[in-house]
């Protein structure tokens, strides 16, 4: 700049020397630069680093070295996607340019990092092209080495799925001499079983395995391998499956049943657990029935003896009934005048083999039939019970009067109505007997619930009408005599919201009215 000022001028006869000047508008101009160009510089720079880094985040994808074939793939996707971002960055890398030649003219004094960071960014462009090139080669490179060492462990999964198709047709060598009431010898069933276990987890992670190999032959763009004999050797493995999974459960939990304390049992339970094992073991004997005859033999002998318990799950029903109370015990005991004092230590073989329980069957059933006809009764009554907890009135402020109001009782009316019917419904039931002073207190309740809301939204009607009326002095001198009246209703009405406000439970509020 002060090259620019002369150092004196010639003004007609006069010489004017511009020293002063000079060092004036240079003074005031260097001030000028290092403020604007201290601003440019800042924003510059922050920009120059914007740039920078989203760039050398894509140097750092196109610098890792992918770990299989998916990863191989996730780069190439990110490769793609580049062409796309480079306008947006090249305008960033241009506008830090721009900037930086604005500084250029302005003659601004950089710093040699300002220096090194501008000519970097400025290079980025054309380097990222490099970066690109370099990042293909290995990943074609990488990608060979990976497909190379697929189909070496493609090689070592075909003999695994020879080995796993000759363990399945071992099975059908496979048999244990199973007695009916007695099993089968407990170690040789478990040995079975746990191979059956082994051999399923195989097939699991062969499954997955297979689905990993074609999904990656995809990605290598290579014919994908049919591996479609796993869901065939699937298929013969299971019937022996369930046949040997259903014998040890079967063979346990027998035992258990038997022998354990007869108070632990789950009548619900076995059911459930002898259906489905007398299914597994109904499919295993239509597979084997003219395939593998010994096979077979096995089977019809487990299906045999799972008949024959199954014929003794009514008395477990019966006895293991949740709804047996003392009263059917002893009508129990009466009829068939014995005394049934099940303790911890009383079994289910002892109930069939000493006590001969199951030759009062009828006599069983008919209690039992009975409890649980009550039971669900009482269940029922319970139920409802429980609906109720937790359902209150909705009181609110009313205005500024200073006391409250019912909000809408439509839900609460409506279960009234739906617990009344239940109720009602109930205490027409044959098998009420025990229940019936408790039915009858209930239903009083409910019948009187209604009935004080019923009153309480029709008076709380009126009052809501009658309330600003009589709050006037006006009203209060022309009619004092009804006025009088109102005031002993009004005090009433706050006294009754007061409580139900602090025991807002529906019945409650209404059992206190």
């Amino acid at each position: 700049m002060d090259e620019r000022i002369p150092k004196q001028i010639t003004v007609g006869c006069f010489t004017v020397v511009m020293e002063r000047v000079r060092k004036l508008v240079v003074a005031k101009y260097q001030d000028l630069v290092d403020g604007l160009g201290g601003a440019i510089a800042t924003s510059t720079r922050k920009q120059a680093e914007n740039a920078i880094k989203a760039f050398e985040d894509i140097f750092s994808v196109l610098k890792k070295s992918p770990a299989d074939i998916e990863g191989i793939a996730e780069t190439r996707e990110f490769i793609a996607e580049i062409p796309s971002k480079l306008p947006e960055l090249k305008a960033q890398v241009d506008h830090v340019t721009k900037d930086y030649e604005l500084l250029d003219n302005l003659f601004f004094q950089y710093t040699n990092a300002d220096v090194k960071q501008r000519w970097y960014c400025y290079g980025l462009p054309h380097v990222i092209y490099d970066k690109i090139e370099a990042c293909n080669t290995q990943l074609d490179k990488t990608e060979a080495a990976y497909n190379n060492a697929q189909k070496e462990a493609q090689d070592e999964f075909r003999e695994e799925l020879g080995d796993l198709e000759r363990t399945i047709n071992n099975f059908a060598q496979r048999k244990v001499e199973w007695i009916v009431d007695e099993g089968a010898n407990p170690e040789e069933v478990d040995e079975h079983a746990a191979e059956v276990a082994r051999t399923l987890e195989r097939l699991v992670d062969a499954e997955a395995l297979a689905k990993k190999f074609n999904s990656r032959e995809n990605l290598f763009n290579v014919a994908v391998t049919d591996y479609s004999e796993l869901a065939r050797m699937t298929k013969t493995f299971e019937p022996y499956s369930a046949l040997w999974t259903t014998m040890s459960l079967w063979q346990k939990s027998r035992k258990s049943w038997m022998y354990d304390s007869f108070l632990s049992l789950d009548a619900e339970t076995i059911d459930k657990n002898i259906q489905t094992w007398w299914r597994n073991v109904f499919k295993a004997c239509k597979t084997f029935e003219t395939s593998q005859p010994e096979i077979f033999q096995m089977a019809a002998a487990v299906k045999l003896d799972l008949d024959k318990f199954k014929g003794n799950l009514p008395i477990v029903t019966a006895l293991r009934n949740p709804g047996m109370q003392e009263r059917h015990w002893t009508k129990i005991s009466e009829e068939l005048k014995m005394d049934l004092n099940f303790t911890a230590v009383t079994t289910f073989d002892q109930i069939l083999n000493e006590m001969k329980l199951q030759e009062f069957m009828p006599q069983i059933t008919k209690t039992g039939d009975l409890a649980s006809k009550e039971f669900l009764i009482q269940k029922t009554l319970e139920k409802m019970k429980e609906s109720w907890q937790g359902v209150n009135l909705e009181i609110v402020d009313y205005k500024d009067t200073g006391t409250y109001v019912l909000k809408s009782l439509d839900d609460v009316l409506q279960q009234l109505d739906d617990s009344i019917v239940m109720t009602q419904s109930i205490a027409f039931s044959p098998f009420k007997g025990p229940f019936e002073k408790e039915i009858e207190e209930w239903e009083k309740q409910l019948l009187l619930a209604q009935e004080i809301l019923d009153e309480w939204i029709a008076c709380q009607r009126l009052w809501l009408y009658l309330e600003p009326i009589f709050a006037s002095e006006d009203i209060q001198k022309q009619l004092p005599a009804e006025s009088k009246k109102f005031q002993v209703v009004d005090r009433n009405w706050r006294r009754t919201l007061e409580q139900a406000n602090k025991q807002p439970a529906v019945l409650t509020s209404c059992s206190h009215q």
